[in-house]
């Protein structure tokens, strides 16, 4: 997950963030307080790759 902030928010690689956002979310619990911000950045990664579809 935290891999996956570094490329998206420091390094705006949002393409190459987005397997490790998804991995993160495969491998925590619900209930996971972070989840909330993987999440949003998941979403705004998916939208700025050039290479996923919403």
């Amino acid at each position: 997950m935290f891999k996956g902030l570094v490329l998206y928010d420091i390094e705006g690689d949002a393409e190459s963030a987005i397997p490790y956002f998804q991995r993160y979310l495969q491998l925590t619990p619900e209930d996971d307080p972070m989840r909330e911000v993987v999440l949003g950045a998941l979403a705004r990664a998916v939208e700025e790759s050039p290479t996923t579809t919403p």
